[in-house]
């Protein structure tokens, strides 16, 4: 049977629908996450057999999460390379030297640690 990747009669994106399927009346859909019917929405994508639903809104707002999620994990990588790095210069002696040295110079108007 063919399929096809178009909108149905009612406006819904369905992938993968058999194409006899995009004929036949279509009983009015709803976005599974914000529950507005078809009609309200400028686009729906549903599943082939109209379980689930999601509109145009939705996407943009799951893409934002989505992409404010893999910051968080891109940041969070980040920071722990950083924290390998000093664990790393930390257990050099010659690093501890030169950190001791630096700790213990005298501020301006100060006097040397004994």
């Amino acid at each position: 049977m063919p399929t096809s990747r178009a909108f149905d009669a009612g406006g819904v994106f369905r992938a993968c629908v058999p194409a006899r399927a995009m004929t036949e009346p279509q009983a009015v859909l709803f976005c599974t996450f914000c529950a507005r019917p078809q009609t309200d929405v400028g686009l729906l994508i549903a599943a082939p057999d109209g379980s689930t639903a999601i509109c145009d809104d939705c996407v943009d707002i799951a893409a934002d999460i989505v992409g404010s999620w893999k910051e968080n994990r891109r940041i969070a990588a980040a920071e722990a390379r950083e924290a390998a790095e000093w664990c790393e210069r930390e257990a050099d002696p010659e690093w501890q030297k030169g950190l001791h040295n630096f700790m213990n110079q005298p501020l301006d108007g100060h006097e040397a640690p004994d």
